[in-house]
């Protein structure tokens, strides 16, 4: 069991995007309901992904938006605070 999840770390660490989920339904369920209450991001989520920038871990969130623009939201999967977007007006 210890040889799986060393090799299942391993293999996270070189991958640069994986399922967010994988890492806490949970809390990504908690921040999508918050975000999705926010007007700027309302619209389908189309996917969510974790992503490493340098030693840190962020949310990558791909939405629909009701004017057929897809927007990428960037949260910091620690606190749930959105750290930017792409813009996509």
């Amino acid at each position: 069991m210890l040889r799986r999840t060393f090799i299942a770390g391993l293999l996270a660490s070189l991958l640069p995007l994986a399922p967010a989920n994988a890492q806490n339904p949970a809390k990504l369920s908690r921040t999508l309901s918050r975000l999705g209450q926010n007007p700027r991001y309302r619209g389908r989520v189309l996917g969510t992904h974790i992503r490493r920038q340098g030693q840190k871990m962020i949310y990558e969130v791909r939405i629909l938006r009701p004017n057929d623009r897809v927007i990428l939201v960037f949260i910091d999967p620690k606190t749930g605070r959105i750290l930017g977007d792409s813009g996509g007006n």
